[in-house]
């Protein structure tokens, strides 16, 4: 690794304290631009050599939104670099052309197959903690990095509410459902965790199941539903945002449960809702059917 990636990596975890999978990310999209020799950043940094770079992550397959990623943790590097004397003062990226980054809209469950994933069968302990799990993501929007860091003690279930560290170390409170607050009251009873112990465990090590473990459990649970597509767990926040927006039309309360601190990252619920309706529509009005 370049020794000023890695100051910079350093600076990252320990001054700005950004979580070990936020810097791994960061790591990746430099390390696509800035080898490991020892050669002067610039040269790595020059104007063919980015241009190069972009090309071939364009025909290796990587997506345009994993590029444009790539390059603003470039952008965030070369700042760095600039005020650390890595890069000199006036050093300036040049104009890039990024690729086109299409936005497709996120695939939703309806409600009869989400209800079908969450609602996991059997008194196995596995089986009380995949439903308590999954029946939270369901209930309250949660991301997985959320879902994950949870302690018991973030749950309060006479109030049927849970404190959540989203983005950017934000805290928020969420309702909990009826459902999902049953879960987790058998969940809990079953196992009697402490307050301080981790809300979801390995039933093997007893320790906190990691992020790779959350999506394992999420997707044998969907096809166990007979779903026919991959469950994970942003499937299921959008299910959450998607069915609350439709039934309520209240974007501004779906902003503030999502976390999303801008409202145009929630609005494309609303393109959801709105082919939702369409669909009906081009169903059930007389008028509406295609000769």
């Amino acid at each position: 690794m370049h020794s000023a990636v890695a100051r910079w990596l350093e600076h990252l975890t320990v001054e700005r304290r950004l979580s070990s999978h936020t810097v791994q990310s960061y790591r990746r999209d430099i390390q696509r631009f800035v080898d490991d020799s020892a050669s002067p950043l610039t040269e790595s940094l020059s104007v063919s050599a980015l241009r190069t770079q972009i090309a071939t992550m364009s025909k290796s397959g990587l997506a345009t939104r994993s590029i444009s990623r790539a390059l603003s943790s470039l952008q965030t590097f070369v700042k760095w670099a600039r005020q650390h004397n890595e890069l000199p003062e006036e050093f300036a990226l040049p104009a890039l052309k990024r690729p086109k980054q299409a936005k497709p809209l996120p695939k939703v469950l309806d409600v009869d197959a989400t209800v079908a994933a969450v609602v996991v069968k059997g008194d196995e302990d596995a089986d009380l903690r995949d439903r308590a799990l999954l029946e939270l993501l369901y209930s309250s929007g949660l991301r997985l990095a959320e879902l994950a860091s949870l302690n018991v003690s973030d749950l309060d279930l006479g109030q049927q509410q849970v404190r959540v560290m989203g983005k950017g170390a934000k805290e928020r409170i969420i309702p909990i459902g009826a459902h999902a607050k049953q879960a987790l009251i058998r969940w809990l009873e079953r196992l009697q965790l402490t307050p301080s112990s981790a809300l979801f465990i390995n039933l093997k090590s007893n320790a906190r199941l990691s992020h790779r473990g959350i999506q394992y459990i999420v997707n044998k649970r969907g096809q166990q539903a007979g779903l026919d597509v991959r469950l994970h767990p942003h499937l299921l926040r959008h299910a959450f945002a998607s069915h609350l927006l439709e039934g309520s039309g209240d974007l501004r309360a779906v902003q503030e449960l999502l976390g999303h601190e801008n409202i145009s990252t929630t609005q494309v619920y609303t393109h959801l809702n709105f082919q939702h309706l369409t669909a009906v529509y081009d169903k059930a009005h007389p008028r509406a059917k295609k000769k």
